[in-house]
């Protein structure tokens, strides 16, 4: 970053310097490591990495899902387009018709043990790691949306 600085006095430029400011030796001169912070970098653990992965899961009532659209795209293809009607949420509950396990499961837990293609539109079962499921929040004054989260 460059910072020019001028100062005119009666219309006459009297100098003009050039001050150059390095953003990055600036923040690492300002800022604050605590004990702990200090610990877990001299033990070279991950910084930024988070275990479980946490997924969102959305939610919504009959024939209410939100649909992306673009400016440029036709209202009437986007509403008829493949695939348009099965969600998270909505597969969720073809995956409770066609296996026994995920019946045990709620919707929160279903990341646990079940993966989400969101490609092909389908939850298939997980073989490896693990995921923690997140219910996106909704405030009461919502209605039945957020009964439905207290439901679920």
């Amino acid at each position: 970053m460059v910072i020019h600085d001028n100062i005119t006095v009666d219309g006459e430029t009297k100098r003009e310097k050039i001050i150059n400011i390095d953003e990055i030796k600036n923040y690492l001169d300002c800022r604050y490591l605590s004990a702990c912070e200090a610990v877990w970098r001299m033990l070279a653990f991950d910084i930024h990495y988070s275990y479980p992965s946490v997924m969102k899961l959305n939610y919504h009532l009959p024939d209410q899902n939100v649909v992306m659209l673009r400016d440029s795209d036709n209202i009437a293809a986007a509403v008829n387009r493949p695939g348009i009607k099965e969600t998270m949420f909505t597969e969720w509950f073809e995956l409770n018709k066609a296996d026994a396990r995920a019946r045990e499961l709620t919707y929160a837990e279903l990341p646990g043990k079940y993966v989400w293609h969101a490609n092909e539109k389908r939850w298939a079962r997980r073989s490896c790691r693990t995921c923690v499921g997140r219910i996106v929040y909704c405030n009461p004054a919502a209605g039945p949306r957020y009964y439905l989260r207290m439901l679920l």
